[in-house]
Parts: C-alpha cells; sequence; structure tokens
C-alpha cells in the first residue's frame, strides 16, 4: 500500500497518465502470459498500418464512404485491428496483364 506522500508524489498530472498508469499497472499485476494485446488504433496508426501516407487518407476515404470500418466521429474515430485485416483480405486486388 502506498503511503501519502508517495501519492502526492506519484499524483498523475492529466487524465492519459492516469489512463496509462493504470494500464501498466493491470499489465505488470497480469503478467505476459495474460496480456491483452492492443485492439484499436487511432486515425494515424491504423493509416500506418494500411500502409498510407497519412491519417488524411482515411479521411476522405470516410468522407466518400470507402473507408474500412469504424467507431466514433470527430478526432475520435478508432478502428479495430481484427476488422482492417478483414476489410483488406476482402478487398479486390488488381493485376497487370
Amino acid at each position: 500500500m502506498m503511503t501519502q506522500q508517495e501519492r502526492r508524489v506519484n499524483t498523475p498530472d492529466t487524465f492519459r497518465d492516469l489512463a496509462e498508469a493504470a494500464a501498466k499497472a493491470t499489465i505488470n499485476r497480469l503478467g505476459p502470459a495474460q496480456q491483452i494485446p492492443r485492439r484499436w488504433l487511432t486515425s494515424k496508426e491504423a493509416a500506418a498500418y494500411l500502409g498510407y501516407a497519412s491519417a488524411d487518407v482515411l479521411a476522405v476515404m470516410r468522407a466518400h464512404g470507402k473507408a474500412p470500418p469504424h467507431v466514433g466521429s470527430g478526432k475520435q474515430i478508432r478502428y479495430d485491428i481484427t476488422v482492417l485485416d478483414q476489410w483488406v483480405a476482402s478487398r479486390p486486388t488488381k493485376t497487370c496483364a
């Protein structure tokens, strides 16, 4: 158990810091055999995963209804990595004759 002084010293400044600290504590508690892989990607991460130059490509695709399935709106859009894999596999491939 942490003392009150340790809590003050280790108090996160932002919500993101708090979330990251909680995630690290959970991972440390679970151990390597039980760690769950990250499943949701931001637009920037999804664009890199798919090999696009930037997240702007996905934004244009969303505007035209051609983007991979996603959840959220605005800056809170997330892509499920398993759905991205299925989306890529379902797209027709072009061959040069």
